[in-house]
């Protein structure tokens, strides 16, 4: 059996088309702690095939470091010495230079950390100015290494001798060590592209790409499409119908390609795995082979469903690992569909695994396919395809002893081997063909991130309106025009018709810089006027991004009360509880559909609540396997775990619940939280069996001997109650938790997936300080 990685690597275009400089620094950043260690890991493992999506737009700004000296923000504020910075510079280095993931990036390094917890939650102008002074020259110096030092790969850290020196000095840097770790990010960017071209070369990876400035191509073609996966969906005022833009951004995207690599690509990853029968001929017609979307999308366009059992294995494995023809008009093309879980086990589930754990349990899950004795005649091909620089910040040391024993486990195997998607395809065509492709993207199987919320609506309404203008104004001037300004007119228009501008737009995502992409995306469609020497619509000078989101992760903001039932008893009854939504809080990736779908979390004068909401075949388990959801706490050292077990005795409401508070030493070291490693702690149990309905009161003795009682409700939610005597805390200490979804005893589901939620015990007068009418 074989398995197909494609890592997608892609950037927003982050030059600002006003001043020409870089606003944002993640081309640079993630160029140095991403790109170019995820081929070079490979001359380790040469029997390793793999595919790697690189977009144009970021190969562009990589260029443009390389080739012209291009800077950012970031690094304009790291170049200077810090005794010639004056106070609005410090407050922006304060700002920006903690934008690092805390567990993995700052904690870790004394120095940091230390530079870190002295800013505290400042985040104002004012707030930064009075924190300021708290920091000398040298504070801030080495607050400029430590930033840029950190998102330089691990691997090259220790591969160099004067990266690995500065790690173990770790304070005290002089302007010369600084200099030296800036230069080390241009070294590392301008290996980029070499170091892909070089794999590439000699066998080892495939290279694909993308339409050139990452645009949703169905919704070029007829924001109207967005209609076939959500007909209630709310569209823009003027329907934007622009194929021959989609075909413009893929041929350029192919002609770029060429011209960095030397070949044209067979494969194509639309953005965002975004596809509709109207994109088949546009692509077949620029000589694209193949292209990939998610296996939603594959089961609308059969009128199926890709079928999973507890663990997330496919039911239904020969629809799912086999390539397809799809066809519109007269052209076809070859077409794969990734497995949803098994990417997004690597993109969100992973990262808190113990890396060695990790690799075992994704290569027996391909192996536990390879021996699936439903396989037909030809091998099956298992398409994994997500992000390839994301999610590794959230892993241990970038994920690089993840990657190592993935690679060594699949480089051992007899069962499954891993290819590139052409070498594939040549070697085993496809059989069978999708009777009509469905217009989806690999979220949800629709373009809802894209379109349909308010801010999304606009910014198409904008693009379309500025699109007309600059059009109309070029066919009344065309003699007094030069091919040039044309050309930059143009770039500015396919620039705005990027997915990036309208993935941060609505409530679905957040970047913390909202407003500037809104102000960055509004600047391109004003740059394209002033190309042609048209004057900007007045409209592009009003945001689209509103001035504040609402958040996800909703902290408690009152006292709540709730029934222990096992549903939701009346519609206030978590009225003031905290509330974490695992599908909207989302940055730069979007996870998949999730089995814990909501959490909820709040107290009373006496007592910790969590309500959790799960997919039903959690709750009322019909495979012979066990299933847990279990609540992590952590809090003055010590940690615990509560385990539900959700069992079914032949009653469809009969259930076996179990709790332990496992306490744990050490909390707040980093392998404390979010890991799969055994504890040495003692774990002092207790169970109840519960009989139809689902109720149950567990009695536990806490260290004291005191006898306490947690309670659980499990029906439509699950319902818990924890007394603050259970866990001997006192008013204001700060519990730290999260909750596990987890089969025959392996953690399949986190939430939320990359960090955990907290909150404190009450004070005294809480309810006075919080009261509403």
């Amino acid at each position: 059996m074989y398995v197909a990685f494609l890592w997608h690597m892609h950037q927003p275009y982050y030059r600002d088309a006003v001043t020409g400089q870089y606003m944002m620094p993640w081309v640079r950043l993630h160029a140095a702690k991403d790109y170019v260690d995820m081929v070079m890991l490979l001359d380790d493992y040469p029997g390793i095939r793999m595919t790697v999506n690189l977009v144009p737009s970021l190969l562009e700004q990589v260029n443009d470091y390389v080739e012209h000296g291009a800077v950012d923000l970031v690094w304009e504020l790291s170049v200077p010495d810090p005794a010639t910075l004056n106070e609005k510079q410090k407050c922006l280095i304060l700002e920006n230079f903690f934008h690092a993931q805390f567990d993995n990036m700052i904690r870790p390094f004394p120095r940091y950390r230390e530079l870190y917890d002295r800013r505290g939650w400042a985040r104002s102008h004012e707030e930064l100015r009075q924190v300021v002074r708290l920091y000398s020259n040298q504070a801030f110096r080495d607050l400029q290494v430590w930033y840029n030092l950190v998102w330089i790969d691990p691997l090259f850290r220790r591969a160099d001798p004067e990266l690995n020196r500065l790690v173990q000095k770790g304070r005290g840097f002089t302007e010369k060590e600084k200099h030296y770790v800036l230069e080390k990010h241009r070294e590392l960017m301008r290996a980029m592209v070499p170091a892909y071209r070089e794999r590439m070369e000699r066998g080892q990876i495939e290279l694909t790409t993308t339409p050139f400035y990452h645009p949703i191509l169905p919704l070029l073609c007829n924001t109207d499409l967005a209609t076939v996966a959500r007909p209630e969906i709310a569209l823009p005022r003027r329907p934007f119908r622009h194929p021959e833009d989609a075909t413009e951004q893929v041929h350029r995207a192919l002609e770029y390609f060429e011209k960095l690599f030397g070949v044209r690509p067979r494969g194509m990853w639309p953005a965002e795995g975004s596809v509709a029968p109207d994109i088949i001929p546009i692509l077949a017609q620029a000589g694209v082979e193949w292209i990939a979307s998610d296996e939603e999308v594959l089961g609308k366009s059969l009128g199926t469903l890709i079928r999973r059992d507890l663990r997330g294995n496919v039911l239904n494995a020969d629809v799912l690992y086999r390539p397809y023809w799809v066809e519109h008009d007269g052209a076809r093309l070859k077409m794969l569909f990734r497995d949803h879980y098994l990417s997004d086990l690597i993109g969100f589930q992973y990262a808190g695994w113990d890396p060695e754990e990790a690799a075992e349990d994704f290569v027996g899950r391909l192996e536990a396919l390879a021996r699936s004795p439903n396989r037909g005649e030809e091998p099956w091909i298992v398409p994994v395809i997500l992000d390839g620089e994301n999610c590794w910040e959230h892993y241990e040391e970038d994920g690089l002893p993840f990657l190592r024993a993935l690679y060594e486990r699949l480089s051992d195997s007899t069962l499954v081997r891993t290819t590139c998607i052409s070498e594939y395809l040549d070697r085993f065509g496809p059989q069978h063909s999708v009777p009509r492709l469905f217009a989806g993207s690999w979220i949800n199987h629709d373009f809802r991130i894209w379109i349909g919320h308010e801010e999304d609506n606009r910014s198409w309404d904008y693009l379309h309106d500025v699109r007309d203008l600059v059009v109309q104004h070029i066919e009344q001037h065309r003699h007094e025009l030069t091919e040039d300004q044309i050309r930059e007119a143009w770039k500015r228009i396919y620039i705005a018709e990027g997915s990036d501008w309208n993935w941060w737009y609505g409530d679905d995502h957040s970047s913390g810089m909202d407003e500037l992409f809104d102000q960055l995306y509004r600047d391109h469609l004003a740059a394209a006027c002033l190309a042609v020497g048209l004057e900007p619509p007045a409209f592009v000078r009003i945001p689209i991004a509103r001035a504040a989101k609402p958040r996800h992760d909703y902290g408690p903001h009152g006292f709540i009360h709730p029934t222990l039932d096992g549903r939701l008893t009346h519609f206030y009854e978590w009225q003031g509880a905290g509330h974490y939504d695992p599908a909207l809080y989302s940055t730069a990736m979007h996870p998949g559909r999730c089995r814990l779908q909501h959490l909820f979390y709040g107290f009373d004068e006496k007592h910790f609540y969590f309500r959790i909401d799960a997919d039903p075949t959690v709750l009322h388990p019909t495979e012979p396997s066990r299933v847990e959801v279990v609540v992590h706490l952590f809090a003055q050292n010590k940690a615990w775990r509560f385990a539900m077990e959700l069992e079914r005795n032949g009653h469809p409401r009969s259930y076996t619940l179990s709790a332990s508070f496992r306490r744990k030493p050490g909390y707040g070291e980093p392998s404390a939280v979010g890991s799969k490693k055994k504890s040495k702690g003692q774990a002092v149990p207790a169970s109840s069996n519960m009989g139809n309905g689902g109720n149950g009161t567990l009695s536990v003795q806490n260290e004291s001997s005191e006898q306490v009682v947690p309670r659980v409700a499990v029906g439509e939610i699950i319902e818990l109650e924890l007394p603050f005597a259970a866990l001997g805390l006192k008013p204001d200490d700060e519990l730290v938790f999260y909750v596990t979804l987890e089969i025959d005893g392996r953690e399949v589901e986190r939430l939320p997936s990359h960090t955990q939620l907290a909150m404190y015990v009450p004070a005294e007068h809480f309810e006075y300080m919080h009261w509403t009418v």
